[in-house]
């Protein structure tokens, strides 16, 4: 991802602002990808978190992950809608920009 703002260690509101301003953010996958723990490189049955495409006008596709609890369901969506969050938040390492959230509605 092209998102520059300097570096935090930890996810905050703040930091999701700075990298996506006032941009509209459209859903781009109404695929759910779900996150597994692995342990000893082996895949377990235990579910840590929940992730989606989106996108806005200048940024390429990117994903905002959800935890367990607040897993989204995406059925009455449809590709290329305009979408909010609820507590949505962003931590950048380096030069990679990481998001999540705890709800998605239509705007």
């Amino acid at each position: 991802m092209a998102f520059t703002v300097k570096s935090s260690s930890y996810y905050s509101s703040e930091n999701a602002e700075k990298l996506l301003g006032n941009e509209s953010t459209y859903i781009v996958g109404l695929q759910i990808e779900t996150q597994y723990e692995y342990k000893d490189d082996k895949r377990t049955d235990k579910v840590i978190g929940y992730q989606i495409w989106i996108a806005t006008d200048t940024h390429n596709p990117f994903k905002v992950k959800f935890l367990p609890d607040d897993k989204p369901d995406l059925s009455e969506f449809n590709i290329g809608e305009k979408i909010s969050f609820d507590k949505l938040e962003a931590i950048q390492i380096k030069s990679n920009a990481y998001f999540r959230a705890t709800g998605i509605h239509k705007a």
